[in-house]
């Protein structure tokens, strides 16, 4: 068993005693955007300036930041139920150009 230290780009602590399991790592974008919302909404506007794809993350800071964000499904849902207006003289515009072509 190796003692590796971990860092935490969140929080910017060394931790050689805790365990894997209390890290996570960020692999997607939307988890990395999620992250970037949450910290900028928590400290009112600052941006996170560095990478954050493919770092580890103690999951107490993850959750901390992200609390107050609707999850991933919820977003992605409530942006797919979105309807356009479709005009209704739409397709009599359509028919009235076809007459006047022919």
């Amino acid at each position: 068993m190796s003692n590796k230290l971990r860092y935490c780009i969140l929080c910017k602590r060394y931790d050689g005693r805790a365990r894997r399991s209390s890290y996570t790592r960020i692999y997607t974008a939307e988890r990395e955007a999620r992250l970037r919302e949450g910290y900028r909404r928590r400290y009112n506007g600052q941006e996170f300036d560095q990478p954050l794809l493919k770092q580890l993350v103690h999951k107490k800071c993850y959750n901390k930041i992200v609390q107050c964000l609707p999850s991933i499904d919820e977003s992605i849902s409530s942006n797919n139920d979105i309807s356009i207006p479709i005009e209704e003289n739409q397709d009599d515009n359509d028919e009235a150009k076809d007459q006047v072509r022919n």
